[in-house]
């Protein structure tokens, strides 16, 4: 529902910057009815990495908007398929978790069944500056991930989520004002009153829904590992390309089906991979830095896993 609306709100009525400030804004006071009475007035001190786990979850969604905006939504979801091995690289190399050479191969045929389903077509429509907005969001929430791992867990994830919302509204309303100000004073705005409905219904569609899967996105990584939780979120992905395919009319083809059917082995792969060095308690040999163990907390996440 969040993509569908999104590339809709897009194409008809607004622009990326206004769309997120919009979606960061309206979904906080949404949270807000979410968060339970006895912690809702506690104070929340805007350390460095509740801050910086904010401004990479925001900009993550600020360059998925402005990618929405330059192609189709089958074609960004495919690139944003690759997620998992940056989100591997960086919690790795930030000392939040560990992966080994299995678990690699098995997010591999995960990626390559997402980039199967969408083999017709959606490549050809991504070009090279399009690619690089799509990954510098994929590094984005990988860094997100690796920020909320680090800072103290808070009494629930709609209290997290609000407050990052809330930074990201705060971060975005400044440019978004100075980019988009000039613009009205040459701009004629000539909304009927059966347009203007129509933009204001789908745009709390689109902020409840944004809000409520980042809410359901959030509380999981406070659950599982950073790689778990972004071959999770790259199996939710799969889901988004078969309704935004039906939803677009894009056909779904027998490759893509076989992809599908490839990227849900992969994921099954890397979770009972899992589960298998979890219950095995020794060393764990990251794969992606030769000869280095890494023995931290937050690998052990999984034990909880869905």
């Amino acid at each position: 529902v969040s993509i569908s609306t999104s590339k809709i709100l897009l194409s008809r009525y607004t622009s990326p910057l206004i769309l997120s400030v919009q979606q960061f804004f309206l979904g906080q006071i949404y949270l807000s009815q979410l968060i339970d009475t006895s912690i809702k007035d506690i104070k929340v001190s805007y350390e460095k990495n509740l801050i910086l786990c904010s401004l990479f979850f925001s900009a993550g969604f600020v360059l998925t908007n402005f990618s929405f905006n330059l192609t189709s939504a089958p074609a960004v979801e495919t690139v944003k398929s690759g997620e998992p091995i940056t989100s591997a690289i960086i919690a790795t190399l930030g000392g939040v978790d560990s992966i080994t050479i299995p678990e690699v191969g098995s997010l591999l045929v995960l990626i390559t069944g997402v980039l199967l389903s969408t083999s017709s077509g959606a490549a050809g429509e991504i070009g090279a500056r399009t690619f690089g907005v799509v990954m510098l969001s994929n590094l984005s929430f990988s860094a997100r991930g690796l920020y909320q791992k680090r800072m103290p867990k808070f009494a629930s994830g709609a209290h997290l989520q609000y407050h990052m919302q809330r930074i990201g509204f705060i971060a975005f309303i400044g440019p978004t004002i100075l980019f988009h100000l000039p613009k009205l004073f040459f701009m004629r705005i000539n909304f009927s009153s059966d347009a203007m409905l129509k933009y204001l219904l789908l745009t709390i569609i689109n902020a409840v829904a944004f809000a409520s899967y980042n809410l359901a996105s959030t509380s999981i990584l406070q659950r599982l590992s950073v790689v778990h939780h972004a071959a999770l979120n790259s199996l939710r992905r799969i889901f988004a390309i078969v309704v935004t395919s039906l939803f677009f009319q894009v056909s779904l083809t027998f490759v893509k089906v076989l992809g599908i059917v490839i990227s849900l082995a992969g994921f099954i792969a890397y979770k009972l991979l899992r589960e298998k060095r979890g219950k095995a308690g020794s060393k764990r040999y990251t794969g992606l830095l030769p000869s280095v163990a890494f023995d931290v907390g937050g690998a052990n996440d999984d034990a909880r896993s869905l």
